[in-house]
């Protein structure tokens, strides 16, 4: 039962569609402007169907399907991959206001393709991957991000 990877998902679900579900009644169901529906409608409705999902799962993980850890948790190079990444979101999240964020997401991007591609293929779609996302979210839709003291 400890083992069961799929009854500790199943129960995780369900705890957090609980959470949500719970915290959806904060919210008001109708909106103020009329019979429109207000912001608790989507929270209530998505962590409902959550929970409803989340229990047949469970019955399902209980009765037929039985996954074992040791086919779901990553090896010890995918360790390595997955704590790396979080160190290059660290060092994103703190050079990100100095630097701006296509310096930021660049460094980002070239360390976390390091060794997947050859370095100058590496710096061309590190810089265009920046450019492109810095484009799309502050020219095009508006989103103030972070920028650089050359502006970008």
């Amino acid at each position: 039962m400890y083992k069961n990877a799929s009854l500790w998902a199943g129960g995780f679900f369900l705890l957090f569609s609980l959470l949500f579900f719970s915290a959806s009644f904060g919210y008001s169901y109708q909106s103020r402007l009329g019979n429109g529906i207000g912001p608790g409608f989507l929270p209530f409705w998505l962590s409902l169907f959550m929970l409803i999902f989340s229990v047949l799962y469970l019955g399902y993980a209980i009765t037929k399907e039985r996954i074992d850890f040791s086919t779901v948790l990553p090896d010890k190079e995918g360790l390595k991959n997955t704590g790396l990444i979080f160190l290059y979101m660290i060092i994103f999240t703190a050079i990100v206001e100095y630097a701006g964020f296509v310096i930021a997401t660049s460094l980002m991007l070239f360390l976390m393709f390091s060794g997947y591609l050859r370095w100058y293929y590496n710096v061309i779609v590190s810089l265009g991957t920046s450019v492109l996302l810095y484009w799309i979210f502050a020219i095009l839709l508006s989103v103030p991000l972070p920028v650089s003291m050359f502006g970008w």
